[in-house]
C-alpha cells in the first residue's frame, strides 16, 4: 500500500478535506480527542458490547 496524501499534487485536496472534517466537527460539537476521552462517562454501565 502506498501513501498518496504527501505527493505535491494531492496537498491542496488534503488541505481542503481537512477544512471540511473540522467545519464539520465544530458543527457537531466534537472536539477530537477530548470527545472521545470523555465518551465513556456516556456510555451505559453494564452494556454489552455485541
Amino acid at each position: 500500500m502506498k501513501n498518496l496524501s504527501e505527493q505535491a499534487g494531492l496537498l491542496s485536496k488534503k488541505k481542503k478535506m481537512q477544512e471540511k472534517l473540522h467545519a464539520f466537527m465544530k458543527q457537531q460539537g466534537d472536539k477530537g480527542i477530548a470527545t472521545e476521552m470523555a465518551a465513556t462517562s456516556r456510555q451505559l454501565k453494564g452494556a454489552s458490547g455485541d
